[in-house]
């Protein structure tokens, strides 16, 4: 995520700190857009001739694996997106340690 940038001194000294652009998942933008896995899916294997399936998709949208350039220009595609609107900073999700909820 973009750091604000610092507060400058003189005539600008009032003005608030920049905020980041908000940023929003795949997820969000594909039920937002009101497309389902299968849709993304049937896009992707019909349009750019690629082979994937739903749960790729998911897991991809959950943090559960990771997604090749490629990948995320078809999905890209697929939500109507530029492929350089998609942030590929990939951060996994932590592992529980054994502990049960």
């Amino acid at each position: 995520m973009p750091k604000p940038t610092p507060i400058k001194s003189g005539r600008y000294a009032k003005q608030r700190p920049a905020v980041p652009i908000p940023m929003v998942t795949i997820a969000t933008l594909r039920k937002a857009k009101g497309l389902t896995l299968q849709a993304i899916c049937d896009h992707i294997n019909e349009e750019l001739g690629l082979k994937v399936d739903r749960g790729t998709i998911s897991a991809i949208e959950l943090g559960h694996r990771r997604a090749s350039t490629q990948m995320l220009a078809a999905i890209a595609e697929a939500l109507g997106i530029h492929p350089t609107d998609v942030d590929t900073a990939y951060e996994p999700r932590e592992r529980r340690s054994g502990v049960v909820a």
